[in-house]
């Protein structure tokens, strides 16, 4: 009994990860999230296409635990970084 339970809960679990990729609608708004990374923040833009812009990064690599923290598991990508201006705290 316990093995068909079993085998019936991996079934389950791969009949609903696809259908959880097929269905889902990635939101149709534009996001701006402001990140405190220290010294000054950096601004993570996500557009209604998917795409992910950051613009500066700070002082050192707290950015990356930032973007850890406001990005999608699956979509841990930045498609476009922009640096203000080039000094110490902009740049990781």
């Amino acid at each position: 009994m316990y093995k068909i339970l079993l085998i019936l809960g991996i079934a389950a679990c791969l009949v609903a990860m696809p259908l959880f990729w097929l269905t889902y609608n990635q939101p149709r708004n534009l996001e701006v999230d402001f990140l405190d990374v220290g010294q000054g923040d950096a601004i993570l833009i996500k557009t209604p296409g998917g795409q992910n812009v950051l613009i500066d990064g700070g002082p050192d690599k707290t950015v990356v635990k930032r973007l850890g923290e406001n990005l999608a598991w699956w979509d841990k990508r930045i498609d476009l970084m922009i640096l203000t201006h080039p000094h110490d705290d902009q740049t990781s």
